[in-house]
């Protein structure tokens, strides 16, 4: 974005507001894909009143930690484009 007319503080708004679509998209994603849906199936312990719900399993722990730091990474790279990334002389 060297050539394009944008001025230091829309750029900053602009990088701001990736990381607000990135929060929102990774958020999304991670409720989609990895959040427990118990869908109506509990498991009874005998002799007692005590419901129990499967818990989420390591991968999707793994899955979501995978989501969120791609998610930074992307933000990362992409405001360091909007950016500049480097000093200008």
């Amino acid at each position: 974005m060297q050539n394009a007319r944008v001025s230091g503080p829309q750029r900053i708004v602009l990088v701001v507001a990736m990381g607000a679509v990135a929060i929102v998209v990774a958020w999304t994603l991670v409720d989609w894909a990895f959040m427990q849906q118990d869908e109506g199936w509990f498991m009874l312990a005998p002799d007692s009143s005590v419901l129990y719900s499967p818990g989420p399993s390591s991968g999707d722990r793994i899955g979501t930690a995978a989501v969120w730091i791609g998610a930074i990474g992307l933000w990362f790279a992409l405001s360091w484009r909007v950016l500049g990334g480097r000093t200008r002389r």
